[in-house]
């Protein structure tokens, strides 16, 4: 419960002890043997569980006020299965602490992964990171039961008057890719890549009156929200389910690379569930509550890195 707000922001391993890690870890790191494929031009090195040589920097985040509650599992990687764990739940009630109107709260938590690789060719390479994503996911919120507005429907003239009920609940789920040379001081970066799913609900009743010359007011009641997707031409992608398992590819491309050099293929997963309640000028309590939940831990749930491709 958090009655009076609170934000907590960590990272566990500093960026700076973060790359200093990679590149030791990838001090002895050698090229994998592969395929030939593309009539010899390149061969095909291939990444698998268990992931040598990785660092990881989790990250969570949370932000809550008024009648709220928070509760998170900081996402985790394992180098020997390629899993990634965690989870974040809250919910939010329409109360009226210390002359506040509601609940507002987020809760974040993300891990990034530096995998550590070198090509077999110097020129232009593409990485394909292939992930498995299995999730769980809840969202509710308070639907009517508005209190009658308080707001004049004459307001003095020049002046405007409103009322509002309003609740939400949602989540997102951002994954990402990113290339970099960690033989090229200061870390040169080629190209990323990051798909991305965005889903929130709620509901509202709103009243807004003015006087300017001649007395008015509207009103909207109904649903609020939005659904959205980026990078959905990702392989796989389109199909990403907050409940269910997404099997997706992210591509990102480097040229002039170089045999001898060490290269980082970072990799990120952010989870993120909000909601909120809010309520202003209305004649009593308006008794409303949201939660939103998204689940990426326990034996059937998680973010797999299935593979690394090299090609």
């Amino acid at each position: 419960m958090n009655e009076n707000g609170r934000r907590v922001g960590r990272r566990s391993t500093p960026i700076s002890i973060f790359m200093a890690g990679v590149v030791a870890a990838t001090a002895g790191f050698m090229v994998l043997a592969g395929a030939s494929i593309g009539g010899g031009a390149h061969l095909a090195l291939q990444l698998k569980a268990p992931f040598k040589g990785t660092t990881n920097t989790p990250y969570i985040s949370e932000l809550a006020s008024g009648c709220a509650t928070v509760k998170a599992i900081e996402a985790s990687w394992s180098k020997l299965t390629g899993l990634v764990h965690g989870s974040a739940t809250e919910t939010s009630k329409g109360c009226l602490p210390m002359g506040g109107s509601g609940a507002t709260v987020t809760v974040t938590t993300a891990i990034s992964v530096g995998i550590p690789f070198q090509v077999a060719s110097n020129g232009a390479h593409s990485i394909a990171s292939n992930w498995t994503i299995n999730l769980s996911s809840l969202q509710a919120h308070t639907v009517g039961h508005c209190p009658p507005s308080l707001a004049n429907p004459n307001p003095p003239l020049g002046n405007s008057e409103g009322s509002l009920c309003q609740d939400s609940a949602g989540y997102s789920f951002q994954l990402s890719a990113s290339l970099t040379d960690i033989s090229n001081y200061p870390w040169y970066t080629f190209n990323s890549s990051s798909a991305n799913r965005y889903d929130y609900a709620g509901w509202e009743d709103s009243v807004s009156c003015s006087n300017y010359g001649t007395p008015s007011c509207s009103n909207y009641t109904g649903a609020t929200g939005y659904v959205y997707s980026t990078g959905s031409n990702d392989p796989g992608f389109s199909l990403f389910t907050f409940s269910g398992s997404t099997t997706v590819t992210l591509w990102t491309n480097g040229t002039g690379m170089v045999a001898t050099h060490h290269y980082l293929l970072t990799v990120g997963i952010s989870i993120s569930a909000s909601c909120y309640t809010s309520m202003w000028n209305v004649k009593s309590l308006w008794k409303a509550s949201a939660n939103a939940s998204i689940n990426m831990a326990g034996p059937s749930h998680g973010a797999k890195l299935n593979s690394v491709t090299i090609v």
